[in-house]
């Protein structure tokens, strides 16, 4: 049951970080420039965190596999 649990919160952040992403940097509508630049590599930044959350998930249950709990 932990390891469910576990598992949903990884996957409830990453959807809230992407909803938040997607609402909060609209580099798509901003002049190109420096600031547009910036919000472009920020969304990125929490693109890869998205995409990390579940491969820390999966790790951490595979940890505990190999512990046998």
């Amino acid at each position: 049951m932990k390891n469910a649990s576990l598992l949903e919160g990884h996957l409830a952040l990453a959807t809230f970080l992407l909803a938040a992403t997607f609402i909060a940097l609209r580099f798509g509508e901003m002049p190109a420039g420096q600031g547009r630049m910036m919000a472009t590599n920020a969304f990125c930044e929490h693109v890869g965190l998205i995409g990390g959350f579940p491969l820390i998930a999966l790790d951490h249950r595979a940890r505990l596999r190999e512990a046998g709990r």
